[in-house]
């Protein structure tokens, strides 16, 4: 129209880029692939598309994915690994998926993965010190196939048992340049860990220079009381927020947990200039997207539109259109 400037979307917050893995084949959601597939490609065209990252799918699933995205958009996945009772079942699985996904790669150019997300044995948990020597067997594995661009992510439960191993095993991860994943929610409250554990898991993965990812419960940004768990569920800015600050320097570990049991949407700032804020803390743009990339990597979502709108209503982030 005449005299109408056309518009672009505003430049995204860096702590919001490329946040959220797309989950839409999980609970609750529980989608059909045909139609995550398409929600999924719905939400790449949307203003807020940069807040979205991969598409997360099993390994036996990503083939029939391949074919269901359009070929000639490229699409990355985070690969969900079978895992295994105990280590040896779990190598075997794993060596097993890596030759099923390369497989999945070579016949679907247009894919490319780069997260490999597996929950480790209970083995693992008990005996950590053999850690360090399962995952030079994966990553023998992973060279292998050819595929030394895909990341481990190692899922450790925040159980006393997951706690306790967590120093060991946070050492073996660094060695193996791999990250560290957590379960931050589920359907029930008891899914969800205590704020003390989470913030535990965080800043011992930050002192030990391993990178992180959070899975499951994400779907608000602030910290607050939702009917369908009964419960309370942990904020993604509370926690990406949190760990931004952390990484930055200006938030000493011990302070950690009030973040993530912060629950007033007004604590949190997203500047215009890449700045984010909790209460008196603060980051400047180029600090948070330094963490986003090294340290505090994103979660998966079954819902794309819960966080965004969120967002909108909350008044923290309201994706607007710049002239």
């Amino acid at each position: 129209m005449e005299g109408t400037a056309a518009l672009t979307p505003a430049p995204l917050h860096p702590l919001l880029t490329g946040l959220i893995d797309y989950a839409g084949l999980f609970p609750p959601a529980r989608l059909p692939l045909e139609d995550a597939a398409r929600q999924y490609v719905h939400h790449r065209e949307r203003p807020e598309a940069d807040m979205l990252a991969r598409f997360v799918v099993p390994v036996g699933q990503a083939g029939a994915l391949g074919t269901l995205l359009p070929s000639d958009t490229p699409a990355r996945l985070a690969v969900l690994g079978t895992g295994g009772a105990n280590v040896e079942a779990f190598l075997t699985a794993t060596a097993t998926d890596l030759a099923a996904l390369r497989a999945t790669l070579d016949a679907h150019p247009h894919l490319g993965a780069d997260a490999f997300e597996v929950r480790l044995p209970d083995d693992l948990l008990r005996e950590p010190a053999m850690a360090s020597g399962v995952l030079a067997r994966l990553s023998a594995a992973r060279t292998t196939q050819g595929l030394d661009e895909l990341r481990f992510f190692f899922e450790i439960p925040l159980s006393p048992a997951g706690c306790a191993a967590l120093p060991a095993l946070l050492g073996a991860f660094f060695e193996a340049e791999a990250a560290l994943k957590l379960r931050t929610g589920g359907l029930t409250a008891d899914a969800f860990p205590p704020v003390d554990a989470l913030a535990a898991a965080v800043a011992a993965a930050h002192d030990a220079g391993v990178a992180f990812k959070a899975t499951a419960g994400l779907h608000h940004p602030v910290r607050m009381y939702r009917d369908e768990v009964q419960g309370v569920m942990h904020g993604f800015l509370n926690v990406f927020g949190g760990a931004c600050l952390l990484h930055a320097g200006v938030l000493p570990p011990e302070a950690l947990p009030q973040v993530l049991d912060e629950t007033d949407p007004a604590a949190f700032r997203l500047g215009s200039d890449g700045t984010f804020a909790w209460r008196d803390t603060s980051a400047p743009g180029e600090a948070v997207t330094a963490a986003r990339q090294r340290f505090a990597l994103g979660f998966g979502s079954c819902s794309f539109d819960e966080p965004v709108d969120d967002l909108r209503t909350l008044r923290i982030w309201d994706f607007g259109l710049n002239a």
